[in-house]
């Protein structure tokens, strides 16, 4: 173990003393901590590294730059073996502040790349360092510098091709100046402190579309930031010296230019403003009208998914034995209509199931609206593909908790929904859940129905025997989940209970 550590802190100090090691190039030899390491010959741009007792090892190093844009400058190295048959490329990095270009690369190529250390040329560190395929800088900065070139000029073109003066009278103008003000496009101001002028640029409708501030002196001199409120963005570009006058002020052909940048970076006054705000809103409305049929597209879908009534043929008997004919309406499952185009009116939510509304026509021919409540006990009854079905209001046990957490959430205390009638008699009722079709029996003398319990025998042993007050074991093991069952409950009901 302890050898481990011991070679593990050589390790560290070996790396760490080469990156401390200061390397510096006097003459033509390169020293690290003022001890020559190795020579250096330079010729034009190129520079070959030697190792001072062996001179078949070295390599060399062509120093390459480019200047892309005002604001851009690439540098960078071309690495070969000595009969320059293997090549590579690599950016030039200063690893320390100097204005000693040969230090610089010195420095880079021991301390990074570990190719000069304080034997020399690294001989297998460079024939490793140059089998690594590495992108060729050569032709990606002057490919670089040909976009840039071409798009320079076409920049400069574009210039050229926008015709715009500016006057005394401060006015912007498309052409030169009229006999009236037709072909004005908007106008500017500008304010002076100091060496800095900024200048607002206004379109016809009054917005201040650009603000553009120049320092007249100094080294930012001719320099032009422009803000663009509108478009949320900003640009810049050096002035033409020919447009500030000897004091530092600007004369007009400075906001002639500006006025020609704008339009290059699609900014052309006139009412501009006004018409993207148009279209914008042309654009909004067409995607709110998408939308909208997006919407009702889903909930076409969705509702011939449901079990949901909608708009179907029929009537109901209110609890006070009035038939209202007319198209039915009812929600088991809540969705929500994009808008106010389906019968439904106000269902959905905690009148799931419970409310029916009905739309009809009164006596005088105009379209009515009624709605009534599960918890009446109401009827109502469809007629679809010339067949006959039939619902009612009722309040199930076994059903309780289910319906009251329900009921208690929404503070209605209604614990009643509308169940399809399968079977009937004089006695009893057969219902079905419209959501789950779990089946049900109604005495119809009694206030509640009775939902079997089909997740657990002897619970729904219990309540059937507590509901019809008989001991019914022998339908104790019968599968509640099929009508049979019920219809076997309605039989021994009429044969040993019914009173």
């Amino acid at each position: 173990m302890r050898n481990i550590f011991l070679t593990a802190a050589v390790i560290i100090l070996s790396v760490t003393s080469g990156l401390a090691q200061k390397i510096k190039v006097k003459k033509d030899f390169v020293e690290a901590d003022k001890v020559q390491v190795a020579k250096i010959e330079k010729l034009g741009a190129s520079y070959t590294f030697t190792s001072l007792d062996d001179d078949a090892e070295k390599f060399i190093v062509d120093h390459k730059g480019l200047k892309i844009s005002e604001d851009l400058s690439k540098e960078w190295l071309i690495i070969k073996n000595a009969d320059e048959s293997k090549r590579t490329e690599v950016d030039m990095e200063y690893l320390s502040f100097t204005m000693n270009l040969k230090k610089g690369i010195a420095e880079l190529l021991f301390k990074k790349y570990k190719l000069l250390s304080t034997d020399g040329v690294e001989i297998e560190t460079l024939n490793s360092f140059l089998d690594v395929d590495r992108p060729n800088l050569t032709h990606q900065y002057n490919d670089l510098l040909k976009g840039q070139i071409a798009e320079e000029k076409a920049k400069k073109n574009a210039l050229a091709s926008i015709n715009v003066t500016v006057g005394d009278d401060q006015k912007i103008r498309e052409g030169y100046k009229g006999p009236d003000d037709s072909n004005v496009i908007g106008y500017y101001t500008d304010e002076r402190e100091a060496s800095t002028t900024t200048f607002s640029v206004y379109d016809l409708d009054n917005h201040k579309v650009a603000i553009a501030s120049i320092t007249a002196f100094g080294s930012k001199s001719n320099n032009v930031e422009v803000n663009l409120p509108y478009e949320k963005t900003t640009f810049s570009y050096v002035a033409q010296s020919s447009n500030r006058n000897n004091n530092g002020s600007y004369s007009t052909r400075f906001v002639q230019e500006l006025a020609k940048q704008l339009g290059v970076n699609g900014v052309t006054l006139g009412h501009q403003v006004e018409e993207k705000r148009e279209n914008a809103q042309i654009a909004r409305g067409e995607q709110l009208k998408a939308a909208r049929v997006e919407a009702v597209e889903a909930y076409e879908v969705a509702k011939e998914a449901s079990n949901n009534i909608y708009g179907a043929s029929g009537y109901i008997i209110s609890e006070k034995g009035e038939r209202v004919e007319g198209d039915i309406s009812v929600k088991w499952t809540d969705i929500p209509a994009p808008g106010d185009w389906d019968n439904v009116v106000a269902i959905g939510g905690e009148d799931t199931g419970k409310k029916v509304s009905v739309r009809y026509k009164n006596k005088k021919g105009k379209t009515r609206y009624k709605t009534f409540s599960s918890k009446n006990e109401e009827r109502f009854c469809l007629t679809v593909d010339g067949e006959e079905s039939c619902y009612i209001g009722a309040k199930l046990k076994g059903k309780g908790l289910e319906l009251a957490a329900g009921a208690m959430s929404s503070l209605s205390f209604d614990t009643s929904e509308y169940y399809k009638i399968i079977k009937e008699d004089d006695n009893i009722l057969i219902l079905q859940d419209v959501d789950n079709n779990a089946y049900s029996v109604k005495v119809k003398k009694e206030k509640k129905g009775f939902q079997f319990n089909i997740s657990n025998a002897d619970k729904n042993l219990e309540g059937m025997n507590k509901y019809f007050g008989e001991d019914l074991e022998a339908l104790k093991d019968l599968d509640y989940r099929e009508l049979s069952s019920a219809e076997a409950v309605v039989d021994f009901y009429n044969q040993n209970i019914k009173k």
